[in-house]
């Protein structure tokens, strides 16, 4: 178990999490998809030097457990996102939510306002023309707007990324996604979770109830 790691029940889910620095409303931060908590890098441990910071594997994702029968539909998502919340006495809290993230991120805060301080969303999926890609038109049109993408922001994070330590930081998370296809139950519920958040259009976006 890596430092600082440590598990709770959460809806009757095994749920890995990290709790760092100190402060009264603490910023949760959600991963993105086939991510893990260790993909915020050292954004955590920095942003904790001011705050209390809360990074936690989503449902499926990481070192979380990957429940039978999940469906991993984006409000089921969510409401594990809200039972994490809950198992750590959260009652309101700031959320940045990453791609995936994101879009579990406004779902939270959609269904229960009034837990939720501030909101950012990082490259959230599903909201802007950026990030929908439209599944109908076969594999080539499919292939040919997956090589545009992740437009100029991602490129730009990508850049800083492959600037501040060479790349060291960008291929560890190659290697967890690595990881993470090596692992049958992880890839079952990566594979539930991409059918479930897109639909014909691409990743779905809108908050549901």
């Amino acid at each position: 178990m890596a430092k600082g790691d440590r598990y709770i029940d959460a809806g009757g889910v095994r749920t890995r999490y990290r709790d760092l620095g100190q402060g009264e409303v603490p910023l949760v931060m959600l991963h993105g998809l086939s991510g893990s908590l260790e993909d915020w890098g050292g954004a955590a441990d920095a942003l904790a030097q001011q705050r209390r910071v809360i990074v936690f594997d989503l449902l499926g994702c990481g070192r979380t457990d990957k429940p039978r029968g999940a469906s991993y539909a984006p409000e089921e998502m969510r409401d594990h996102a809200i039972a994490v919340l809950d198992a750590l006495a959260l009652d309101r809290v700031d959320i940045n939510g990453w791609s995936m993230g994101g879009r579990i991120a406004l779902d939270l805060a959609h269904v229960a306002p009034e837990r939720v301080r501030r909101l950012v969303l990082t490259a959230p999926a599903g909201i802007g023309p950026d990030s929908i890609v439209d599944l109908r038109g076969g594999p080539l049109p499919v292939l040919r707007e997956a090589t545009k993408r992740p437009a100029v922001a991602g490129f730009r994070i990508l850049r800083n990324a492959l600037r501040q330590d060479r790349g060291a930081e960008t291929l560890r998370l190659v290697g967890r996604r690595l990881g993470m296809a090596a692992d049958r139950r992880a890839r079952m519920a990566f594979a539930a979770q991409l059918r479930s958040f897109m639909n014909a259009q691409g990743f779905s976006a809108g908050p549901r109830k």
